[in-house]
């Protein structure tokens, strides 16, 4: 909890909007809601349940939103036309209102649909742009942050190249084990990244089970990353190489455009 604190802290978080439906777990009791709030109010941050916007819901008999095979896909997407989901987007419209309405969102989606009701939900703020477009690609724009919301095995070279000076990235990196419950589904880590004035520092920072990023997955990754995961030692990772080198005994995960390494960054 305390790692998580501090990440929280040094990217000068003052709320945090908790979206699970049942927001406890038995295996991490450190989350459970009113734990959660209780360390976020000693550390300064006020926390904020927003269950109105958290999955699991059941599909509707009569669901208009038959193109959705995933049952649950097509069950949050009959929510969201309820009143109680728009509540819940108008609460999260007003804490940002809170926190501040400078700076500028950019949000990337490659079903068509999706992104269509994205931008009539999010029209009216003005700071808010949502693209229709393949997510694995990138404008030569800055970002200070970059959330990829789907299963990769790829690190764009248009994201890294994206991030402004001490930008933050997290990224899903997942792979398929042969034991899993949902072949759509890829298991795996959260990677994050920060860009760094000599390069990216880099730490895998909890586990993650999510669907597959389009345009971002290699065939001949998934192995490599498979083995990886398998160590139990991710723990390890402390930057990311781009640079062309042979695999030694400090590639965590050494794939043709990329190195995660459990060498630290050499100051400048």
């Amino acid at each position: 909890m305390g790692e998580f604190i501090a990440l929280l802290q040094s990217a000068t978080i003052t709320i945090i909007g908790d979206v699970r439906r049942f927001p406890g777990s038995r295996r991490y009791p450190q989350y459970n809601q009113s734990t959660l709030a209780d360390t976020l109010a000693t550390a300064g941050m006020d926390y904020v349940a927003l269950a109105d916007l958290g999955g699991r819901r059941e599909p509707r008999p009569d669901s208009p939103h038959t193109a959705w095979r995933n049952p649950s896909f097509r069950a949050y997407a009959d929510y969201m036309d309820t009143e109680a989901f728009r509540q819940g987007v108008d609460r999260i419209i007003t804490l940002a209102g809170i926190v501040g309405a400078s700076g500028y969102v950019l949000g990337v989606e490659i079903d068509p649909e999706l992104a269509a009701r994205a931008r009539e939900n999010l029209s009216h703020l003005l700071q808010v742009e949502i693209s229709h477009a393949d997510g694995s690609t990138l404008s030569p724009v800055e970002f200070d942050a970059i959330f990829v919301n789907a299963g990769v095995t790829e690190l764009k070279h248009g994201w890294l190249e994206a991030l402004a000076p001490r930008g933050r990235m997290l990224v899903p990196l997942t792979t398929h084990f042969d034991n899993a419950q949902n072949a759509e589904v890829g298991l795996g880590k959260i990677l994050k990244l920060v860009r760094r004035p000599n390069g990216f520092s880099a730490q895998l920072i909890s586990d993650v089970g999510i669907y597959n990023c389009t345009g971002a997955r290699a065939i001949e990754t998934h192995e490599a990353l498979r083995i990886s995961l398998a160590r139990d030692d991710a723990d390890a990772v402390q930057s990311l190489r781009l640079d062309a080198h042979k695999v030694d005994s400090n590639c965590w995960l050494h794939t043709h455009s990329f190195c995660l390494s459990t060498l630290k960054l050499v100051p400048c």
